[in-house]
């Protein structure tokens, strides 16, 4: 298998959590450009986090931010990405971020928000697998699985459960190949006309 699936679940949005605790995923957030007229552009500063920083300072000057109870894309993880690339930047940006937006630190216990994300994340994922199909959570991506045949694979849900020493690679929780085929075009697709 080349490919590896595992979608990520986040918390409604609490500044307090979001400053310290966790980011959101930027292939899932989408904003109208009023948002972008109303509080600038990224901070070119920020080589990896001007996502992150946007995001605060969107939220610390007044934006609303709405959850939408559906996977709406995909992201390709690689060794080449730049996080994986230049992991020390990536902590000196994330101290840089939390230091700027809230030097006096987390309200909230990070022992606390770490264990509340661990509890979440599995009680996700649990839904996740042993909804397949079930179109009550995540309705249009579960019906996109269901009408391809993608396999669920409810045995990836146990490499959730075990304590971060004893995993291995991630495990998918689908067939990520076969999900893959579905959602990129063949070469015969790309070149006909629409």
């Amino acid at each position: 298998t080349q490919w590896k699936f595992y979608p990520q679940f986040y918390v409604p949005f609490d500044l307090d959590y979001y400053t310290h605790h966790a980011t959101l995923g930027q292939p899932t957030v989408f904003w109208k450009r009023s948002v972008r007229d109303r509080f600038g552009d990224f901070d070119m500063s920020y080589r990896l986090l001007g996502d992150c920083e946007y995001w605060l300072r969107a939220a610390r000057n007044g934006a609303t931010f709405n959850h939408l109870d559906e996977i709406l894309a995909v992201q390709v993880e690689h060794e080449g990405t730049l996080r994986n690339n230049h992991p020390q930047l990536l902590q000196e940006e994330f101290f840089r971020l939390r230091s700027h937006y809230d030097p006096g630190g987390p309200k909230q216990g990070r022992r606390y928000a770490s264990l509340e994300r661990k509890i979440r994340w599995r009680w996700y994922q649990a839904q996740f697998i042993l909804g397949g199909g079930a179109k009550s959570r995540w309705p249009r991506f579960m019906e996109f699985v269901a009408s391809h045949e993608i396999e669920m694979k409810r045995s990836g849900l146990l490499w959730y459960m075990l304590p971060l020493a004893l995993r291995g690679d991630r495990a998918s929780l689908l067939d990520a190949d076969q999900l893959v085929r579905n959602l990129m075009p063949t070469p015969t697709e790309q070149d006909e006309p629409a």
